[in-house]
């Protein structure tokens, strides 16, 4: 491979590095109350204890507004299974 051709494949590859991170960047953690994320997806208390435990469920504790949950980390599947199995019966 010549120097040209290098160079120009290094500079592709800067400009994809480039775009992942700014993808990244984009990407904010939204945390909610429990309510938030029981409305979403039909779980009772137990199955939220479970999705915590097993990692499913990001948690934190807020001096100001108490347990908090990233919604942003929860699987798009649970939310979307709730709302489809909701959404008939309304």
């Amino acid at each position: 491979m010549s120097e040209d051709v290098l160079i120009q494949h290094i500079k592709r590859l800067e400009r994809k590095v480039d775009k992942l991170l700014s993808e990244q960047v984009k990407e904010q953690e939204v945390w909610v109350k429990v309510t938030e994320i029981r409305n979403l997806t039909g779980w009772d208390k137990e199955k939220m204890r479970r999705m915590r435990n097993s990692g499913i469920l990001k948690m934190k504790k807020d001096p100001k507004a108490g347990i908090m949950y990233n919604l942003s980390a929860l699987p798009q599947q649970f939310i979307s299974n709730y709302k489809n199995h909701t959404h008939g019966t309304n």
